[in-house]
C-alpha cells in the first residue's frame, strides 16, 4: 500500500512499511527541508544562541544603519507625494466667493 505522508509542505510517496531509513535516504526531501522555512528558522535560532556580545553589537549597529536608510528613502518619497497631493491632508481648493447681487431699494 503506497500512501502520501506529509513532513511541511513536501509530499513523499513510499511504502507504509518502509523502514526509518528509506525515508531519510530521500534527498529530494532533504534538499527540500533545507530551503523550507521552519528549517532556517531553526537554523537562525542556533545561530542567535551561539552569538557573542560583538557579534549582537555588530547585528544592533548594521539595523540602526538600514533604518536610518530607510527613513530617508520613505521621508523623501512622503514629501514627494505631498507634493502631489496624494498623501496627508488633501489640499483642497478654496471656494470663490460669489459676487454680491446689489441690494434691493
Amino acid at each position: 500500500m503506497i500512501g502520501p505522508h506529509r513532513k511541511t509542505q513536501s509530499q513523499v510517496l513510499y511504502p507504509f512499511t518502509a523502514p526509518t531509513r528509506v525515508v531519510r535516504k530521500d534527498e529530494k526531501l532533504n534538499e527540500k527541508w533545507e530551503h523550507s522555512q521552519w528549517a532556517q528558522k531553526l537554523a537562525n535560532k542556533v545561530k542567535r544562541a551561539t552569538m557573542t556580545d560583538y557579534d549582537r553589537f555588530k547585528l544592533q549597529s548594521a539595523r540602526v544603519k538600514r533604518n536610518r536608510a530607510r527613513a530617508v528613502v520613505f521621508k523623501s518619497m512622503k514629501d514627494t507625494a505631498a507634493r502631489a497631493g496624494t498623501f496627508g491632508k488633501r489640499v483642497v481648493p478654496k471656494k470663490t466667493p460669489a459676487t454680491k447681487k446689489p441690494a434691493k431699494k
